[in-house]
């Protein structure tokens, strides 16, 4: 009974970074400690939070808690880690994971890495220094190692989501994203865009049992699919999460063992301030929860030179309507803790 219950609770808690795992992301544990003015930055989501969206205040009365979910890419030069060389790695997959305790449900809002936002700035020495609007993916950029990024990343959805309380992080790299195709035999599905730049076998239309390679072009592959947007990514990413789930379910089936090695595969790498005892204590309430999905942000993308580096990027104006949307399904907001912005002081 002990080693099916803990089984069970592995498996809930890789859904829960299923998105993650997916890409097979592979991490160096840091080895720094943050300074102590970032280890004291904590928002522990509780009853009574107000959140500002859209002209409106929502009250959440539910308990819930909130994690972010984080892929990182190979731009920065992380071996200047601690030092005012340092540059972190852009943010280039990024979730938030939400568990309603009171409703008994979870669920994901997946957030585009060229949402536009208010980035601080976080010079080595681990204080503020100011802050530029631009791409949340930058976020990842300041401070002196990547935990301290994260943390910036973690202030900067929250701030996205009307200063969403957020309970803490989870971040791999996205550098290996066969390594788990493999482990579950490949991923099948059916293409919805031309691959055969580079690959000719990935035509559209084309249904396919995914090598590792044809994994890796399949989530990370931009500039030479489609129309080259973000946007195309984040859906093959949706499409490729939902597929991995169902092959590790019946992977499990199959052998019971494949889980823990999974999971176990994942431990030596990530980048995370939730501890282990929090972790069990999620995974349950997860088990015996209602999986609400992934939910995503409407919105405007538009090309720009916000990063003032002489090139034009991709920015995505959030429509906070729909932010608000998808949190009140997420946190369990009614209509009756919802309060219009009248214009009028209180």
């Amino acid at each position: 009974m002990v080693r099916q219950s803990k089984r069970k609770v592995i498996l809930w808690l890789i859904v829960a970074v299923i998105a993650i795992v997916a890409f097979g992301f592979v991490v160096h544990m840091l080895e720094n400690a943050l300074d102590e003015e970032i280890a004291d930055y904590d928002i522990s989501s509780d009853e009574g939070i107000i959140i500002y969206l859209n002209e409106t205040e929502y009250e959440i009365t539910d308990k819930f808690e909130a994690y972010l979910l984080i892929g990182t890419d190979d731009s920065g030069n992380v071996e200047a880690e601690g030092t005012d060389k340092y540059r972190g790695p852009m943010s280039d997959f990024l979730l938030l994971y939400i568990m309603d305790k009171t409703a008994g449900t979870h669920g994901y809002l997946q957030i585009d890495r060229n949402t536009m936002v208010d980035v601080p700035y976080i010079g080595p020495d681990g204080n503020g220094e100011g802050e530029n609007y631009e791409q949340i993916c930058t976020a990842s950029w300041y401070g002196n190692n990547p935990t301290v990024g994260c943390y910036n990343s973690v202030f900067c959805v929250s701030t996205l989501l009307g200063e969403l309380p957020i309970d803490g992080f989870y971040s791999i790299h996205m550098s290996d994203i066969g390594k788990l195709n493999h482990a579950v035999g490949g991923v099948e599905l059916t293409l919805d865009e031309d691959f055969s730049a580079v690959d000719p076998a990935m035509t559209k239309g084309a249904t396919l049992l995914l090598s590792d390679a044809q994994a890796e072009t399949y989530v990370r592959g931009r500039m030479e699919v489609g129309e080259g947007t973000n946007e195309e990514r984040l859906h093959r990413q949706l499409t490729y999460m939902e597929k991995y789930k169902e092959k590790v379910r019946t992977m499990i089936g199959e052998d019971p063992n494949f889980v823990n090695e999974l999971w176990e595969s994942l431990q030596s790498g990530a980048v995370t301030d939730i501890s282990e005892n929090r972790i069990s204590v999620m995974a349950n309430e997860m088990y015996k929860g209602k999986d609400l999905g992934i939910m995503t942000i409407d919105g405007e993308t538009k090309t720009g030179k916000t990063l003032n580096d002489g090139l034009e990027h991709e920015e995505f104006y959030a429509d906070e309507a729909s932010i608000a949307e998808a949190l009140v399904k997420l946190c369990g907001i009614d209509e009756d803790h919802i309060y219009p912005d009248t214009g009028e002081d209180e």
